[in-house]
């Protein structure tokens, strides 16, 4: 029976309001998916746990694509009362490889696309195999090899090497070559003898996101939007604007009573909004 591995959260917890914002860096994620499919797995899930209330839960179904099922890659928003648990925040997760815009976070999404690509190299091997052959290399070093025959009847093969020492670089020898492994690192090596990716060495770029306000040009804007700019307003796009409406807006459901009143008990739990104005 193949192994399936099924949560490799991308950030390993929720965030909570109050909370310091989670953050599990690209190459310790890099190192368990790839650890996984060294020791003979055959299945991995990236469980990001924003969608499961997520705005974008459409797009987070999941897909198969070669042996690595991504479900929920993205952070989500939460909407109306539920949040999937106890002092959740409403927006999260930015630390997904896909942030709750579907905007990519780096290096993260780019180095797990570049670890995907690499055991797609593999793929022969793998399945070639019913089982890796296991070889200890060092102290706290170990390789795993995959060969068999290939379907085009020449052999195949592919080698995983990792140092599982969180503090120290090795140096490994195998199949007669010298390789250098980073601490806490794998190395795949599609042909067992060149290295097509390491774990711990980050090749996709690293971007910073920032929020700005972005104002359209006067003649883009319509009469509403520069009235409301004269009354500083802030606009996110041409289409977007945000108002700064005055508190305490009237309207059919108003009421007058005596004091202070609970807040469930009057919206109902179908508003997060209530107003009160005192006379």
């Amino acid at each position: 029976m193949p192994s399936v591995y099924r949560p490799s959260g991308t950030d390993n917890r929720y965030t909570k309001w109050g909370g310091s914002l989670p953050h599990r860096p690209a190459e310790d994620l890099a190192f368990a998916v790839a650890r996984f499919y060294q020791r003979g797995g055959s299945f991995q899930n990236y469980y990001m746990n924003a969608c499961e209330h997520s705005m974008l839960s459409p797009v987070c179904a999941a897909y198969i694509n070669e042996s690595v099922l991504r479900l929920q890659y993205f952070g989500g928003t939460n909407f109306g009362r539920t949040s999937g648990g106890p002092f959740y925040i409403t927006s999260y997760d930015y630390d997904a490889p896909l942030d709750e815009y579907g905007l990519r976070s780096e290096p993260k999404w780019g180095h797990l696309k570049d670890l995907h690509a690499a055991i797609k190299l593999c793929e022969p091997a793998l399945v070639a195999a019913d089982a890796p052959q296991y070889k200890k290399l060092g102290s706290n070093q170990e390789a795993h090899i995959y060969h068999g025959d290939g379907e085009t009847g020449g052999k195949v093969c592919a080698a995983f090497l990792a140092n599982i020492d969180e503090h120290k670089t090795a140096y490994v020898k195998f199949n007669g070559q010298s390789y250098t492994l980073p601490p806490w690192s794998v190395s795949i090596l599609p042909d067992c003898r060149h290295v097509a990716y390491n774990t711990a060495k980050v090749g996709a770029q690293t971007s910073v996101k920032t929020v700005e306000p972005a104002r359209p040009p006067l003649g883009s804007m319509s009469i509403l939007q520069k009235v409301a700019r004269q009354d500083s307003a802030s606009y996110i796009s041409k289409s977007w604007m945000a108002l700064k409406e005055p508190i305490g807006i009237w309207g059919e459901n108003n009421f007058t009573t005596q004091g202070l009143l609970e807040h469930l008990n009057v919206t109902k739990d179908q508003s997060d909004y209530l107003w009160h104005k005192t006379r």
